[in-house]
């Protein structure tokens, strides 16, 4: 017990931290959301507190393109609007154009010289296994890898089951000795209900037994019209399961104009 290592990952938020009570390797985290949520900015806002912790991260991205990616994660990096990043030929003034070069220079050092490797192709499970094992010219293996996300991992057969697709996802953890985050969509079904907060009923039910952790993004603006600074940053990471501890509710910031979560 004395010598067993039980927080191998701190996701860089400090009330989160707190709330999961560590994470050790092998784990498999869900993570659970409506669209329009964040699911892809929470997982990038995650990457970025990693590789702060010099953590080697792989991150297969599955709904876009590595340049739409690397875009992204460039505006949170460096907390540049991204619709600023997208203009960049029209109503940007000498200063801001000044400001992104200067903001390129930190993103080289900080992120793209940092242990991380990216990847759009679209590969299966087996595939995925294959290339953290090859590490594609790399001679490490990832402390974390980000699967962004599960509905859109092909299979090659056309026979996989979902249970089959995690399966082989919780072998891939245990076999590599990481933490794998696992984005994943839910059920249509919680719109019709009044209170729309996600519960476990609505992932796909074989996650509920293979994820480790399962976190769920919540921001009830989305549904409801609030002023700015009164509700539309607001965002709640419902912890629905932990190995670890209790289930509970963190509150984190969405900036969604970069877009990037905070404390």
């Amino acid at each position: 017990m004395k010598n067993k290592k039980f927080n191998d990952l701190k996701t860089g938020f400090k009330n989160l931290d707190c709330a999961l009570n560590g994470i050790s390797k092998p784990c498999v985290i869900t993570v659970g959301a409506r669209p329009c949520m964040g699911k892809t900015t929470f997982m990038i806002s995650m990457l970025l507190n990693l590789l702060k912790q010099n953590k080697t991260c792989f991150y297969f991205s599955f709904g876009m393109s590595r340049e739409q990616l690397v875009q992204r994660i460039f505006c949170s990096a460096t907390e540049t609007p991204i619709s600023k990043l997208l203009n960049l030929d029209e109503d940007i003034n000498k200063n801001e154009r000044s400001k992104i070069a200067d903001n390129f220079e930190y993103f080289i050092e900080n992120v793209v010289e940092s242990n991380l490797f990216i990847s759009d192709e679209v590969v299966t499970v087996a595939e995925i296994s294959e290339t953290i094992k090859k590490g594609k010219g790399y001679n490490y293996k990832p402390d974390v890898i980000f699967l962004d996300y599960l509905e859109l991992i092909p299979d090659q057969n056309e026979t996989l089951t979902t249970k089959t697709i995690l399966s082989e996802i919780k072998r891939i953890a245990k076999d590599n000795n990481c933490i794998i985050f696992l984005a994943s969509q839910l059920s249509r079904n919680l719109e019709n209900r009044k209170n729309k907060q996600p519960i476990l009923a609505d992932l796909k039910e074989c996650l509920e037994y293979m994820s480790d952790i399962i976190l769920f993004i919540y921001r009830d603006a989305y549904y409801v019209s609030y002023e700015y600074d009164k509700g539309r940053q607001k965002t709640e990471i419902i912890i629905a399961k932990n190995i670890n501890s209790l289930p509970t509710t963190v509150k984190l910031k969405f900036k969604d104009e970069i877009p990037k979560f905070t404390d």
